[in-house]
C-alpha cells in the first residue's frame, strides 16, 4: 500500500460508491478515515454521484512517530475540486485544498497490503 494508493481508492469510491478497496487501506483507529469511508457509502445509499476530489502528492518528507511500529509523512498535497450531483437533483461543491497534510501509517490489520493509513492531520504542527 502506498499513501496515493489509498487517496486514489478514495476517490475512485466517492466516484463508484464502492468502498471495497479503500475500507482495506485503513486502520480502525483513523477516526478521519472512518468519516472518508461514511461519505463513500452515503453517495451510494443516495444514488449520487461524485467528481472530482483526487489528491495529487507534491513533496513528501518522513518524519518519526511518536507511536512504536508506525511512520508518520508530512505531505504537500493538492485536493481537486469535488461535485457531488445528488439524486434529487441538487449539488454540492467543495473546493477543494492545498496545502500541508501529515499521514501516519501503521502495520495492517486487515491483510492484503502491509500498511493501512491509521491517521490524517490536515492542519499539521510546524516542526
Amino acid at each position: 500500500m502506498t499513501i496515493e494508493n489509498f487517496f486514489k481508492a478514495y476517490a475512485h469510491g466517492l466516484a463508484t460508491g464502492d468502498r471495497t478497496q479503500y475500507s482495506e487501506l485503513y486502520t480502525a483507529d483513523c477516526e478521519t478515515c472512518r468519516t472518508l469511508d461514511v461519505n463513500i457509502s452515503l453517495v451510494r445509499e443516495r444514488g449520487d454521484r461524485a467528481r472530482g476530489g483526487e489528491i495529487k502528492i507534491w513533496r513528501s518528507e518522513m518524519l518519526s512517530s511518536a507511536a512504536p511500529g508506525r511512520i508518520a509523512w508530512l505531505l504537500e498535497v493538492e485536493l481537486a475540486p469535488l461535485h457531488v450531483g445528488r439524486a434529487d437533483g441538487s449539488t454540492f461543491d467543495d473546493k477543494g485544498f492545498q496545502g500541508r497534510m501529515q499521514v501516519e501509517v501503521a502495520p495492517n490489520p486487515n491483510g492484503g497490503s502491509r500498511f493501512a493509513v491509521s491517521g490524517i492531520d490536515t492542519d499539521p504542527v510546524d516542526r
